[in-house]
């Protein structure tokens, strides 16, 4: 897939979830770091109830990883590079930030009826 170089916001968006995963700040974060803080609970296959969670992450990591990373030492670029093949389709850069961070960031429901996503 070609895809361009991501505008300064989504470049900021990675960065700030990257930032966000590594807690300890040695600068990598690893699969497991991933699989924790992954939510699908806003894709319509968790809530139909016809895909696992486990289903859902592995599918996700398969469509920005290509095998190459090391899953144990994902770099802040391997993360913008996951991203940059996510959301080579999206045109939006709002839709791409609500993409980010409701995919590695818990959703909640508000009290209102709409829902809080991720770290926002």
């Amino acid at each position: 897939m070609l895809r361009g170089e991501m505008s300064p916001l989504r470049k900021y968006v990675c960065d700030q979830a990257f930032a966000r995963l590594d807690a300890d700040r040695k600068g990598y974060i690893n699969v497991s770091q991933l699989r924790a803080a992954y939510d699908p609970s806003l894709r319509t296959e968790y809530l139909s109830g016809s895909c696992a969670v486990d289903h859902l992450f592995q599918e996700d990591l398969n469509a920005g990883f290509d095998g190459s990373q090391r899953m144990d030492a994902i770099t802040r670029d391997d993360f913008r590079t996951y991203w940059a093949t996510r959301g080579a389709t999206i045109d939006d850069d709002k839709v791409f930030g609500l993409l980010v961070f409701s995919t590695f960031g818990k959703t909640t429901k508000r009290r209102d009826g709409g829902y809080r996503v991720g770290w926002a």
